[in-house]
């Protein structure tokens, strides 16, 4: 792909929530909405969970372990405090007010967020390949809302290589700078691929058994709030590519 591809094959946005997201609220239900926040806070919260018993189990030791229940107190108020990020996150989103936007390298956001999921990674048996460029500029965005735009890029990504038997599972995530100075996110996987990839973005559309298909939806809400764009197309020779662009950060002079 080169360097406009990504802006040429975008396909228009859909109009669903362009304006605001508390009418896209009103659309999809507050119920169903409620349970897509609350499954992306639940990832974090249950890690925090898991070291706290981690905590108490080297604490009542014999002897106690001092160090170890301080690594898993540490990860625990880490954990904490990136659900209540989330949390911050998404009421800024639903309010419309000012979010903590300012210039960040997207390439070190992706390196965050595939540490995060690190264990999803391992236990989907996924091996991720970077095609991180050096000397990107600066995207202007809310680190938070980005950082979950990207987990659930490729959670689904880890899910959908999950439903396909293949050797060995491969993501590749992808950065780049359009023609028209965009900064260009790709996740692609070769699994097996969707036969309309946009609908994967309409309220309810989902293809999980268990799923409401309100995740991508979200995503594509917080990524046009950053006045960019979110998009998928089919991979080649298989499988599905997410594809969504950042304004950069253009610094004026003094």
């Amino acid at each position: 792909m080169t360097d406009n591809d990504a802006e040429m094959q975008a396909p228009n946005v859909r109009p669903y929530v362009q304006e605001r997201l508390p009418a896209f609220t009103q659309q999809v239900g507050l119920a169903e909405l409620s349970a897509a926040i609350a499954h992306e806070v639940n990832q974090p919260l249950t890690a925090a969970l898991a070291n706290a018993y981690a905590c108490e189990s080297w604490l009542s030791a014999s002897p106690p372990d001092i160090k170890r229940a301080q690594i898993a107190s540490q990860s625990f108020t880490r954990e904490v405090n990136r659900a209540a990020n989330i949390v911050k996150s998404i009421r800024a989103l639903f309010e419309q007010s000012p979010t903590a936007r300012s210039p960040a390298n997207i390439n070190e956001v992706v390196f965050e967020v595939c540490q995060l999921m690190r264990a999803e990674l391992r236990a989907g048996n996924v091996e991720v390949c970077h095609d991180l460029p050096s000397g990107l500029p600066l995207a202007v965005i809310d680190r938070v809302q980005i950082q979950q735009v990207l987990i659930n890029l490729i959670r689904n990504a880890i899910e959908a290589l999950g439903s396909t038997p293949t050797p060995a599972a491969q993501l590749r995530i992808r950065s780049l700078l359009t023609a028209r100075r965009q900064i260009c996110i790709e996740v692609a996987d070769e699994a097996g691929g969707l036969q309309h990839p946009e609908r994967l973005f309409e309220p309810f559309f989902t293809t999980k058994p268990d799923g409401m298909g309100m995740g991508l939806a979200i995503c594509r809400s917080i990524v046009e709030a950053h006045n960019g764009r979110l998009w998928a197309q089919k991979n080649q020779p298989v499988g599905t590519r997410f594809l969504f662009t950042l304004p950069i950060w253009e610094s004026t002079p003094q």
